[in-house]
């Protein structure tokens, strides 16, 4: 749900999961390597999550069950910006080659989620609103915000030390992408 529907806000919810996008979600002709593919990268996040070194603002790390489908879909959103296909979604296989570039791809999907809040309730503060983490996570501001700061990022990373190569092992053949799965 994360990774092909673009819906981490719906992902931690187990009930529209099983009941509501159960056909749809589980394809029998899902490919074992997209499987494969996104187990490793869950166990990436899961890794750093449990060591606690993902630097990640401490109000994210108060709501789990939202933050790890959320790194994910920022996961996707990397190879999917750098590869100029932010319309589509890249097949988690073809990712894999990736993999040894986890730790720097999740620290910027990270920064990305903090920058966002950090803007989101600076927002809400110049307006005279509350603002709540927890909802603002729950909502599509919270996507386009974390989209738009890993935008930024892949922008400058060529300018930065070893961030040319870096780029280049996120950029995805076309062909690997296809079209966001509905789940509304």
């Amino acid at each position: 749900m994360s990774w092909n529907c673009q819906r981490p806000n719906t992902a931690y919810n187990e009930n529209k999961l099983f009941d509501k996008h159960f056909e749809h979600l589980f394809k029998p002709d899902y490919s074992p390597a997209d499987i494969h593919a996104l187990n490793q990268w869950v166990r990436e996040i899961e890794k750093r999550w449990a060591t606690n070194s993902l630097g990640l603002n401490e109000v994210l790390l108060a709501v789990p069950s939202y933050m790890r489908h959320h790194l994910l879909y920022g996961i996707q959103m990397v190879f999917s910006i750098a590869s100029n296909q932010q319309d589509k979604v890249p097949a988690p296989a073809a990712t894999l080659a990736a993999i040894s570039d986890a730790d720097a791809i999740i620290t910027q999907v990270v920064t990305a989620y903090n920058s966002a809040l950090d803007g989101a309730a600076q927002d809400a503060q110049e307006k005279g609103r509350v603002f709540s983490p927890h909802n603002w996570l729950k909502g599509k501001d919270s996507l386009n915000r974390v989209r738009d700061a890993l935008r930024i990022f892949l922008t400058m990373l060529p300018n930065m030390q070893g961030g040319k190569e870096l780029k280049q092992r996120m950029v995805i053949d076309p062909s690997a992408f296809g079209l966001r799965w509905s789940a509304e």
